[in-house]
C-alpha cells in the first residue's frame, strides 16, 4: 500500500478529485509538486458524482474500495469542507471518512439549536437517528422566536403551551432527549420580559415546554442556562394582557422533579425588570428544590440596579444541597447579603469568584469579602477577583489564592495585598 499521498497513481488521484469541488481541488493542488503535476497532465473535467452519484462507475467503486487507512491519509491533506463533502458520496465512504471528521463535529455538534420550528426539531431528530453523531451533543440552545403569532398558529400554540407533549414534534424531542441524545443534559434557555400575552409566544410558554419535558421523563438536567433573548423597550412591545392566565412555571405544584441531578444554575443579562422580577420568582424556587445544586453563577451587568433585588433573591433563597461553587460577574455586590449567605451556607463552599465586580455599600471593600470567605469558609479552596473595583482613578485589582498547601495562611496573603491596595483602609467583620 502505498505510503504517502504522493505515491497514489495519478489515474487514482484523479478517481478521488471526481468526488471533489473545485475549491478542494486547488487545495489538494498545494500539497506537492507531483500532485499538482498529475492534475495539469489530466485536466479534471469528469462530472462529480458528489452531485450526481452514481455506484456504476468505476472512479466511484475504486474509490470506496481503497482501504480506510489509505483514506484517512488523504483526509490529512483535505479541509472541512471537502472532508464532509466526500462523506456525501456513499454510505460506505461516510463510515470510513468518520474518524477523519470526528474533531469538526465535535466542535459544531457539542451544542444543538432549535427556535422550536418544525424545521429545527426535525433536524434534532435527524441527528439523534445517527448512531455515530447522537452521542456528541452534550447543550440544547432553545431561542424562540418571541413575537406576534399569526391566527392560524396561535391555535396550535396555545394547545402546545396547555399540553405540551401531545404535539407530536415536542414528544419526539422528548424521546430523542430520553432515549437518543443520552449526553445532552445542559440547557440554555433564551427569555423574554412579556409574559401573559394573548398573541405572543412568552417565557412562560417555553419554560412550560421544559418544564413537561422534564418531569414527564425524569431527565437528568445537569446545568440551566437563561438568557435574555430581548433587549426591547416596553415603549416597543404591547402592554401584557391577562386574557390567557395559567400557572406560572415557578407555582407548578411539582417542580423538584424537573431538577432531580440539576448541577450549575446560570443566569446571563436579566437586564429586563419584568424579566428580573419573573426570575425572582423562578429562581429560589429551583435553588431550594434541587437535590444536587452545587454551581450558581450569575452574570450581569454593574450598573443595573435590579439585578441587585434578584441577587438578594438568590442569596436568601437556603439551599436544598451543599453549594460548592458561587461566581458573580459583572455585579453591585452586596457585601451583607453575601456574609449573610456565606454565614449559612459557606461550610461547603470550595471556590469563590468575583469577575468585572464593584462593592455596592460605600463603608466596606473587597476586604470585607475576604475576611468573610477566611471566617466562614473552612473548605474554600480559591479565591478568585478578577478586574473587580476598588474606587473612581484607581486601577481594578486582578488577585487570586488558588492552589495553595495552607489557605489560611494564603487568605491572610490575599488580604494583605487587597488592603494594600486600598492604602492599608480595613473594615472590621
Amino acid at each position: 500500500m502505498p505510503r504517502n499521498l504522493h505515491e497514489l497513481p495519478a489515474e487514482l488521484l484523479h478517481s478521488i478529485a471526481g468526488f471533489l469541488p473545485q475549491e478542494s481541488l486547488l487545495s489538494l493542488r498545494l500539497v506537492s509538486r507531483r500532485i499538482n503535476h498529475c492534475h495539469r497532465l489530466r485536466p479534471f473535467e469528469a462530472p462529480s458524482p458528489a452531485i450526481d452519484p452514481s455506484p456504476d462507475t468505476p472512479e466511484y467503486s475504486r474509490l470506496e474500495l481503497l482501504p480506510t487507512e489509505l483514506i484517512w491519509m488523504i483526509a490529512e491533506y483535505l479541509p472541512k469542507q471537502a472532508l464532509l463533502h466526500l462523506r456525501l458520496t456513499s454510505r460506505t465512504l461516510e463510515q470510513k471518512t468518520f474518524e477523519p471528521t470526528r474533531p469538526i463535529f465535535n466542535h459544531h455538534l457539542r451544542t444543538l439549536h432549535t427556535n422550536l420550528s418544525s424545521y429545527s426539531l426535525t433536524s434534532i431528530h435527524q441527528l439523534a437517528t445517527n448512531p455515530s453523531l447522537r452521542h456528541i451533543p452534550q447543550t440544547l440552545k432553545m431561542t424562540p422566536r418571541y413575537a406576534p403569532l399569526s391566527p392560524k398558529r396561535r391555535t396550535g400554540v396555545h394547545r402546545l403551551i396547555k399540553s405540551p407533549t401531545s404535539i407530536p414534534q415536542i414528544r419526539t424531542l422528548k424521546s430523542d432527549l430520553k432515549h437518543s441524545l443520552t449526553n445532552c443534559r445542559n440547557f440554555d434557555v433564551g427569555l423574554d420580559w412579556q409574559r401573559q400575552l394573548h398573541n405572543h409566544l412568552d417565557t412562560d410558554d417555553v419554560l412550560d415546554i421544559l418544564y413537561h419535558i422534564f418531569t414527564e421523563t425524569s431527565l437528568p438536567v445537569e446545568e440551566l442556562t437563561l438568557f435574555t433573548q430581548s433587549y426591547l423597550t416596553p415603549c416597543e412591545r404591547p402592554m401584557t394582557s391577562y386574557d390567557r392566565r395559567r400557572p406560572a412555571i415557578h407555582a407548578q405544584p411539582h417542580l423538584a422533579r424537573a431538577w432531580t441531578n440539576l448541577r450549575t444554575i446560570n443566569v446571563w443579562h436579566p437586564f429586563i425588570k419584568p424579566l428580573t422580577d419573573h426570575l425572582m420568582a423562578l429562581l429560589p424556587q429551583i435553588i431550594t428544590t434541587a437535590p444536587r445544586l452545587e454551581r450558581l453563577i450569575m452574570n450581569g451587568d454593574a450598573m443595573t440596579l435590579n439585578l441587585l433585588e434578584l441577587q438578594r433573591a438568590i442569596l436568601t433563597a437556603t439551599p436544598r444541597s451543599t453549594i460548592r461553587h458561587l461566581e458573580l460577574r459583572g455585579c453591585q455586590v452586596h457585601v451583607g447579603f453575601l456574609r449573610s449567605w456565606l454565614l449559612r451556607n459557606g461550610a461547603g463552599l470550595h471556590s469563590l469568584v468575583f469577575d468585572g465586580c464593584c462593592i455596592l455599600e460605600d463603608n466596606l471593600t473587597w476586604v470585607s469579602v475576604v475576611q468573610c470567605t477566611r471566617k466562614f469558609c473552612p473548605l474554600l479552596r480559591s479565591v478568585r477577583l478578577i478586574h473587580v473595583s476598588i474606587s473612581a482613578g484607581v486601577e481594578a485589582l486582578r488577585d487570586e489564592c488558588v492552589g495553595v498547601e495552607n489557605l489560611g495562611d494564603g487568605l491572610e496573603k490575599l488580604q494583605a495585598r487587597v488592603e494594600g491596595a486600598y492604602g492599608g483602609m480595613d473594615s472590621n467583620w
